[in-house]
């Protein structure tokens, strides 16, 4: 069985026990209950929102909080050679699927 689930706008596709990263969920997050289910697949059938449904619940604990790789941008500027040199790294959160329940 495995679902797909939006979070934060983004969506992801989620069975029990498996890991993956999301956007930032903010600072002390242990478990995130908020996910809005979009599509639900079992053995022999598939169950499709408009936009959501509602009778499925899937419960994430969050591992860890981390920072994704550096990505540098530059900045330049034509004739006088004046460059200026920024970094960036995105925050992600590390969560778990723990169950997926039918009310």
């Amino acid at each position: 069985m495995y679902t797909i689930v939006e979070i934060k706008g983004k969506q992801y596709k989620a069975s029990e026990g498996d890991t993956f990263q999301v956007d930032y969920l903010g600072e002390g997050v242990k478990a995130y209950d908020e996910a809005k289910v979009l599509l639900l697949s079992n053995d022999d059938s598939v169950k499709v929102g408009s936009p959501y449904l509602s009778e499925v619940k899937v419960s994430l604990s969050v591992l860890r909080d981390e920072r994704g790789e550096k990505i540098l941008a530059i900045r330049r500027k034509k004739k006088t050679h004046q460059m200026k040199k920024h970094g960036h790294r995105q925050d992600y959160s590390k969560v778990r699927v723990d169950k997926i329940s039918l009310k």
